[in-house]
C-alpha cells in the first residue's frame, strides 16, 4: 500500500502523519464538527458546574472547551488511523494467504517435476543396465542377446 504524508489540522495546529493513500477518510479538519463542539459544550458545562471556584480561576470555560475539542479530534483521528491499520493488516493477511497458496502450488509442481525426472532417470538406468547385461552376454557368445543388425 502506498504511504503518503498527510497534513491535518487540529484547532489550528498542523500535524503530519503517514497514512494510507487509498483510504479516503479525512483526518481532523481546521474547525471541529458541530457534533464535537456540542459534545464538548455539554461535557464542559457538567464539569464547570462541579468545579471548585479555585479551579475555575485557573482555567476558563473556553479553554476547557478548546481542550475537550482538541482531545476529541485527536481521539477521532486515532480511531481513523486504527481503522487504516486494521485495513492494512487485513490486506497483508490476504496477500500472505495468496503468497502461501502460490508457494504451495509451486512446491507441488516442483515435487511432481522432480518425481518425473526421478522416474525418467530410473527408467534410463534400468534400460542401460539391461543393455549392458545384454552386451556383456553377446560378447560372451550368447547371440540371442546381441542387438539385431539392420
Amino acid at each position: 500500500m502506498t504511504k503518503v504524508t498527510h497534513i491535518f489540522m487540529i484547532s489550528g495546529i498542523a500535524f503530519a502523519s503517514p497514512v494510507a493513500a487509498q483510504v479516503s477518510e479525512p483526518g481532523p479538519q481546521d474547525s471541529p464538527s458541530a457534533a464535537t463542539v456540542a459534545a464538548c459544550n455539554a461535557q464542559v458545562a457538567d464539569r464547570w458546574a462541579t468545579m471548585a471556584p479555585a479551579d475555575r480561576a485557573k482555567r476558563s470555560k473556553q479553554e476547557l472547551i478548546r481542550t475537550c475539542t482538541i482531545n476529541l479530534e485527536i481521539a477521532n483521528y486515532a480511531s481513523a488511523q486504527n481503522r487504516i491499520i486494521v485495513a492494512d493488516q487485513q490486506q497483508a493477511a490476504a496477500a500472505r494467504l495468496e503468497h502461501d497458496a502460490a508457494v504451495a502450488k509451486y512446491r507441488a509442481s516442483k515435487s511432481a517435476w522432480e518425481a518425473e525426472v526421478r522416474k525418467q532417470k530410473d527408467d534410463y538406468a534400468a534400460r542401460h543396465a539391461r543393455w549392458e547385461a545384454d552386451a556383456a552376454a553377446c560378447l560372451a557368445g550368447d547371440r540371442s542377446k546381441c542387438a539385431p543388425r539392420d
